[in-house]
C-alpha cells in the first residue's frame, strides 16, 4: 500500500509541472498552427480553452488541483493521439 502511495505522489508532482507545460506548449503550437493549417490551429486552440476553462471551474468545487492535473495529463494525451491517428500531426 505504501508503493502505491509512494506512485501516486509522484504522479501528482509530475503531473502538475506537465500540466502547465502542456497549455504553455499547445497555446504556442496552436497560436503558430493559423498560420500554416489553421483547423488543426483552431481545434488546438479550442482544446486548451476547454481544458483551462474546465480547471477553473472544476477544481474549487469537485475536485483537488493534484488530482485534475493528472487527469488534465491524461486528456492531452489522449488529445495528442486523437491528432495523431486523424494525420492532423506535423503539419507545420
Amino acid at each position: 500500500m505504501l508503493f502505491l502511495k509512494a506512485m501516486w505522489h509522484s504522479l501528482r508532482v509530475v503531473a502538475t509541472g506537465l500540466f502547465w507545460l502542456m497549455v504553455v506548449m499547445f497555446l504556442f503550437a496552436g497560436i503558430t498552427q493559423l498560420g500554416k493549417a489553421p483547423l488543426v490551429g483552431q481545434v488546438t486552440l479550442g482544446f486548451v480553452a476547454v481544458v483551462v476553462l474546465a480547471r477553473v471551474l472544476l477544481v474549487p468545487k469537485v475536485l483537488k488541483p493534484p488530482v485534475f492535473n493528472v487527469i488534465g495529463c491524461l486528456a492531452f494525451f489522449a488529445f495528442i493521439a486523437v491528432l495523431t491517428m486523424k494525420g492532423m500531426t506535423g503539419v507545420a
